[in-house]
């Protein structure tokens, strides 16, 4: 599904539903939704599939809360990915990090997702760790 950058809508109220008056594209795979009441949300267009808001068009309250923890985590994992790829990283240093911009349950979360994905391997970064200091350094046998 490819969300078109000048998606637009018409504005109806429906009680505690808040609808979307337009989806405008930004870099980094993310939009801007803007709502009725012109709060303007950046959301991942992954956030955008799973809740199906280009076709619902609309938010209640109560999903706002749950679209916005999940587009948290998105950002923590895209964060993280980023991070590690800059550098391998281990679990320790990767929580440190998502620790300053996020809660626990999302740190953890996104800990648990890198694991699952192979961003986050015990044995591997401890041999590269190692081959490292081997290589690089006067560390090691002689």
């Amino acid at each position: 599904m490819f969300l078109n950058e000048k998606l637009a809508f018409v504005i109806i109220y429906l009680g505690d539903h808040m609808k979307i008056i337009k989806f405008s594209k930004l870099k980094d795979n993310r939009y801007n939704v803007t709502l009725e009441d012109n709060e303007v949300l950046k959301l991942y267009d992954d956030v955008i599939i799973k809740y199906d808001l280009v076709r619902t068009k609309f938010i209640n309250d109560g999903e706002l809360d749950e679209l916005v923890k999940y587009n948290d985590s998105l950002e923590a994992y895209y964060s993280a990915v980023k991070y590690i790829t800059r550098k391998l990283r281990c679990e320790c240093e990767i929580k440190k990090y998502l620790s300053k911009k996020y809660d626990n349950d999302i740190v953890n979360y996104t800990v648990d997702k890198l694991r699952n994905d192979g961003y986050l391997n015990k044995e591997f970064y401890l041999k590269c760790y190692i081959d490292d200091k081997f290589i690089l350094t006067n560390e090691g046998p002689n």
